[in-house]
């Protein structure tokens, strides 16, 4: 195997200089390079190995593909494992990707499929649960700047680079396959025979019922709190859990009670905002609502589930801030951060309107 990434990362920039049209190396790559990893690696039938240098001309970036047949035999659809060579030939990926010719078909214009391949990749990030021993999530950069590569960089999902001065020998390179074999396994035990390039919408919609269930519990835990009344000044971070594959955030529910007695009990919008009379609290019904949503408070240093950070709110105004076209949810957004900013900034809390407003997006 290591012969075999050595002698294309070695000789295909020379060899693009010649003809296409019965290349040793363009042959080299279908043929002999995939057939040196299912040898070594001893990749079973259920799989298929294939190599590309390009359709008729040289490709920018070169790949080999293991294909689980009851997924795809296809680089251009669905989910597979793939040797990707940057296209200066300075190093390799081994990635698990996804086909960019059937998100640009689906949901083209281009701009458009790419943030639909790459929040894909994000969802499968998040669904799996294997232990990625030397694999990785970071991001891969292929060199390039056509819509193609852009396509594979994006469509990663997790893997390994070996640079071409440091290409492991084959027993590290057989074991990274297998281990992502292993991966590509759960991927597929996952989403069963779901179609790849819905599953982002798919997701996105459950994200959206699993939010609004969330903001319901958390708006009658506040209902029912006893008031909690805290410092203005900087605060701990609040604890976490892992939850659907992202940090959640503990928030105090008493700071918000509060924080809504203290705003009498008036949406923080226009006080003129009656709802109706609540039968927990026999007052005015309004919500409480985190200006920097938790699920940011990495970004920060100190907690975000502080007084300077809760918005008393009626209904309505609330749904606004979560449904409205962006430039609506802007506008009340930047209002909302003009009355708050000094609060925010005494509790630690920095950043710009722009920032905020980029949360919501």
């Amino acid at each position: 195997m290591r012969e075999a990434l050595l002698e294309i990362l070695g000789n295909y920039l020379s060899a693009k200089t010649g003809p296409f049209k019965g290349n040793p190396l363009a042959n080299f790559i279908r043929n002999d390079a995939s057939l040196a990893i299912r040898t070594k690696a001893a990749i079973g039938p259920n799989y298929e190995i294939q190599g590309s240098a390009g359709q008729g001309n040289w490709a920018e970036i070169p790949w080999i593909c293991i294909f689980d047949k009851q997924i795809t035999t296809s680089a251009q659809k669905g989910y597979y494992i793939v040797y990707l060579f940057r296209s200066d030939m300075s190093g390799v990926y081994l990635s698990l990707n996804m086909g960019w010719t059937q998100f640009w078909k689906k949901y083209k214009p281009t701009a458009v499929a790419q943030r639909s391949i790459s929040g894909t990749a994000g969802v499968c990030k998040g669904l799996l649960r294997s232990s990625l021993s030397d694999l990785s999530y970071e991001p891969i950069s292929l060199l390039t700047n056509r819509d193609l590569g852009i396509g594979y960089e994006l469509g990663h999902i997790c893997g390994k680079f070996y640079s071409r001065s440091n290409v492991p020998v084959d027993n590290i390179l057989v074991d990274d396959l297998r281990n992502l074999v292993g991966v590509y396994r759960e991927l597929k035990g996952l989403l069963k025979r779901k179609d790849i390039t819905s599953l982002l919408g798919d997701w996105e919609a459950g994200e959206a019922q699993y939010k609004e269930a969330e903001d319901s519990r958390y708006q009658s835990e506040v209902e029912r709190a006893k008031p909690q009344r805290m410092a203005s000044t900087p605060q701990e971070k609040p604890e976490y859990t892992e939850e659907r594959g992202r940090k959640k955030w503990k928030t105090n529910p008493g700071i918000a009670k509060a924080c809504i007695i203290n705003s009498s009990y008036e949406c923080q919008v226009n006080p003129t905002h009656q709802t109706f009379t609540s039968k927990v609290t026999n007052e005015n019904y309004v919500e409480a609502h985190h200006l920097i949503p938790m699920e940011f408070q990495d970004k920060f240093a100190w907690s975000l589930d502080v007084a300077a950070n809760i918005i008393p709110i009626c209904p309505n105004c609330h749904r606004l801030l979560h449904h409205a076209t962006q430039a609506e949810q802007s506008e009340l957004v930047q209002m909302l951060f003009g009355k708050r900013k000094a609060e925010l900034t005494e509790a630690g809390i920095s950043l710009s309107s722009g920032e905020l407003t980029a949360f919501y997006k």
